[in-house]
């Protein structure tokens, strides 16, 4: 057991570990996904590319898959009418926002 009283600066492991003062990253030569965990939040990437980012004004992906819900707000839900026949009544949703708004 080796125990260190002063502490360290920085910790890399073989597996691609690295915790130093710029937070925690996740890496491996040679793989494109790299993550990276500090107080701003974490970032994902592929290659130089963000998949994912996560911080206390946003969550930003590039791709998103839901297994079974997703619920996006600003919403409107309303009693609709179907166009094509005139008499079909449901539930319609309506997002408000460019997709752009990140």
């Amino acid at each position: 057991e080796e125990k260190i009283l002063n502490g360290v600066t920085s910790v890399t492991t073989e597996t691609g570990y690295k915790f130093d003062k710029e937070g925690l990253s996740i890496s491996k030569t040679g793989e494109p996904m790299k993550s990276i965990l500090d107080n701003d939040g974490l970032k994902v990437y592929r290659d130089s590319t963000v998949m994912l980012k996560a911080n206390s004004n946003e969550v930003y992906t590039q791709n998103l898959i839901v297994n079974t819900y997703f619920v996006q707000r600003p919403i409107r839900r309303e009693q609709g009418i179907s166009i094509s026949d005139g008499n079909s009544v449901g539930v319609v949703e309506y997002w408000v926002g460019t997709g752009d708004d990140r």
